[in-house]
């Protein structure tokens, strides 16, 4: 981005400083787009047939609950953490606001994952006691975790 703009400033641009914020705003976001389509196209479909064709049942459990969708997420924070400071290496206050809303929506994902899982696991484990009453103290176990982590 430096050599963009270098170059904009050599061809006597007024605002190349704000051209090349805008370009590397549009870059990145692009990049993140990118990378959340391959996650979610590509990388998901080949694990929900992955999961199909095994014959356990705990990635079948996974897969209902959407944990590996949830997970997919992540993609596009993994880029903006990296590519943050490569596209604007001359502006550390933008790549500091851009990585404290990546650590926002980083930890908003882990939570999205960590009910997802603890939701397959609640299921994974009940459909193995399916004869228990409403209140038995798994189940309660489960809700009360949930709550725990919700808090």
């Amino acid at each position: 981005m430096d050599a963009l703009q270098q170059w904009l400033e050599s061809a006597g641009i007024k605002y190349a400083n704000l051209i090349t914020l805008a370009l590397g705003f549009i870059f990145l976001i692009v990049v993140c787009y990118a990378s959340h389509f391959i996650a979610r196209r590509i990388l998901l479909a080949w694990i929900h047939r992955l999961a199909q064709m095994s014959t356990s049942k705990w990635d079948d459990v996974l897969v209902e609950h959407k944990t590996f969708d949830r997970v997919a997420h992540l993609a596009p924070a993994v880029v903006l953490q990296v590519g943050a400071p490569f596209f604007f290496p001359n502006s550390p206050d933008i790549v500091a606001f851009l990585g404290r809303l990546n650590d926002f929506y980083i930890i908003w994902v882990a939570v999205a994952v960590s009910f997802s899982l603890l939701n397959a696991t609640a299921a994974l484990y009940l459909s193995g006691h399916q004869n228990q009453p409403k209140s038995s103290p798994s189940k309660l176990l489960f809700r009360s975790s949930r709550l725990l982590q919700s808090s």
